[in-house]
């Protein structure tokens, strides 16, 4: 697991892409010490999502400490974690990203 901190009021992003033309299994897990909001969009919902548009995420977990998730997505399309700090400190958590 890759270990982060995230500052107040910030967000990350990871990109990442499956391997084939198949639908590809991902698997998304995260430990937080305080609650974190985590997102997975394709290009065009990020693009919205940073700019305040409604966005429909693959996934999305609200003010949890822990986030798992199993998403089956469609092959070659680039894909991005978003992670989320409302908080008013800075969060440390621990994250795994997978494509089968």
């Amino acid at each position: 697991m890759r270990t982060e901190k995230l500052s107040s009021n910030r967000m990350l992003t990871v990109r990442f892409k499956p391997l084939s033309e198949q639908r590809q299994r991902v698997l998304l897990e995260l430990h937080a010490k305080s609650p974190l909001t985590s997102y997975v969009f394709d290009d065009a919902g990020l693009e919205d999502f940073k700019q305040g548009q409604p966005s429909e995420p693959y996934f999305v977990r609200k003010d949890r400490r822990y986030h798992q998730a199993a998403l089956n997505l469609p092959g070659f399309n680039q894909y991005y974690l978003v992670v989320v700090n409302q908080n008013d400190q800075p969060v440390e958590f621990r994250y795994d990203l997978k494509v089968r």
